[in-house]
């Protein structure tokens, strides 16, 4: 079983980006069959069968036919799948009880050995998937790294409920060897422009917002003001393809309006459009003057959306900065 395991792992790990989704996901289902075949009741049951057959036939041979009897009614049973009455039906063979007390010992102990690999399988899988999502996001392929993020999140709360002693009992990672210094991320987004769900009023929205290296020049309290609506947002194009490592946001100048940014959300695209299932890359929560967001891993793509989700919203901020490598 050990091999079968190592093996399954060592498959997700030389798993080429051909790989989709239900391809990964149906690789997974497998293995569980597999260590459903080899533990557990079944397995236990057929086990039991087999012992049974052999000890019946060294009965029949030894001429003790009290004892062949009673486990060869006890076989016929098991033919029909019933387990319930083995102590009764094995009352007149020593044998018999022996080898289906064993049973009752291997069938405890097979059934927390496949619990225990079963949980390890799918800490394994879970973590594989946030490894090809990550792998995907580097590669530029943004859309499929967005299909695998979804079944990563589809198995996230049953690995979240497994107990904490399982999900400790990973082998620690070797350690790294040190990678080449990267240089710092500068502003990347001097050039950009951007377009905005609404505009309330004559408020219209000043290119300020993304070229301004210091914020307390803007002479209005915000760069932009959208409409009281659902689910506002801007829409920032960086012009090119590039790698975004974090987003530096002021909020509008006026301290008693900071609750309005709470809960803007980052998405991220290689195209300018965004639809209601777009996976969101962040979460700025909730955050006063201003707020610096360092993306989970340095991204690549060339549309950033800023946005806020609910009814009667209304979205307005002084500055961002976008930071990362042209």
């Amino acid at each position: 079983m050990k091999s079968i395991f190592l093996i399954f792992i060592f498959g997700w790990a030389s798993s080429s980006f051909a790989q989709t989704p239900g391809e990964f996901e149906e690789k997974y289902k497998k293995e569980v069959a597999k260590i459903d075949n080899k533990l557990g009741l079944l397995a236990c049951q057929v086990k039991l069968k087999l012992d049974l057959k052999q000890f019946l036939k060294t009965q029949q041979k030894a001429g003790n036919l009290q004892e062949y009897l009673s486990v060869k009614k006890f076989i016929e049973k098991l033919g029909t799948g019933d387990f319930t009455k083995a102590s009764d039906d094995l009352k007149d063979s020593k044998g018999g009880q022996e080898i289906y007390k064993k049973y009752q010992e291997d069938l405890l102990n097979s059934e927390k050995s496949k619990k225990e690999k079963l949980n390890k399988l799918l800490i394994s899988f879970h973590s594989a998937l946030k490894r090809k999502v990550v792998a995907l996001t580097k590669a530029g392929k943004i859309e499929e790294a967005v299909e695998f993020q979804k079944l990563e999140q589809k198995y996230a709360d049953s690995v979240n409920k497994l107990p904490k002693e399982t999900k400790s009992s990973e082998k620690p990672k070797a350690p790294q060897k040190p990678q080449a210094v990267k240089a710092p991320a500068v502003w990347i987004s001097r050039q950009a422009t951007y377009t905005v769900s609404s505009i309330y009023k004559h408020l219209k929205p000043k290119p300020e917002l993304l070229t301004l290296s210091d914020v307390s020049k803007l002479e209005e309290p915000q760069a932009f003001h959208t409409k009281k609506s659902s689910n506002p947002y801007i829409i920032i194009d960086l012009k090119k393809i590039k790698t975004i490592d974090s987003l530096s946001i002021t909020n509008h100048k006026n301290p008693k309006l900071f609750a309005r940014a709470n809960g803007l959300t980052i998405w991220l695209s290689f195209s300018e459009r965004f639809s209601d299932s777009s996976i969101p890359v962040m979460k700025a929560g909730g955050f006063k003057k201003a707020v610096d967001l360092k993306l989970p891993h340095p991204t690549k793509a060339r549309y950033i959306k800023l946005g806020l989700s609910g009814k009667s919203r209304i979205l307005h901020l002084a500055n961002v900065k976008v930071m990362g490598w042209e």
